[in-house]
């Protein structure tokens, strides 16, 4: 190899592995910035925000009707627990999720009763959950009726609330 290939390798090494570190930089800084924004709670405007409580409040009654039509299914015994079981802890996952996107956000001044509201109905409605998948889990049947009864006072609740915000 010649003394003018040897030069040019050299080169594009060196180009490679400077393009390579500035690639790295911009990636770095890139996640940082996104880091830092994810990390700062939105505002939103008063219209926002209820129109968020109503998404909120729907995918909650979503996911309270579904626990519910799973554990009226286990009561006369049309699904088997471990396919109930598993519904319910995606049903629980779901209305997590949904409460803390909602919670997370800060409420406008004018919307502060209804944050304090839509959070009293979710968190019930996340322990009525839990409760649920705990009494199957344990294979509490004789509990099944109570807890029917206690979710369609919630599904109540949430779909009032729904309304409510949404009108």
């Amino acid at each position: 190899m010649n003394a003018h290939v040897r030069l040019q390798c050299v080169v594009l090494g060196w180009r490679a592995r400077t393009a390579g570190r500035v690639a790295v930089r911009q990636f770095v800084m890139l996640v940082a910035l996104l880091a830092l924004t994810g990390c700062v709670p939105a505002s939103p405007d008063a219209d926002t925000y209820e129109d968020k409580a109503v998404l909120t409040l729907g995918s909650a009654l979503s996911e309270v009707a579904t626990v519910q039509l799973t554990l009226e299914q286990l009561d006369k015994e049309t699904i088997f627990r471990a396919a109930a079981l598993t519904t319910l802890r995606y049903s629980e996952d779901n209305l997590g999720t949904a409460a803390k996107s909602f919670t997370e956000l800060n409420p406008p001044p004018i919307d502060d009763r209804l944050y304090e509201r839509c959070n009293s109905v979710l968190g019930d409605a996340e322990d009525l959950l839990a409760e649920v998948r705990i009494a199957v889990e344990r294979g509490r049947v004789g509990q099944y009726p109570s807890l029917l009864r206690q979710l369609q006072k919630v599904s109540d609740r949430l779909d009032r609330m729904e309304k409510q915000v949404g009108s």
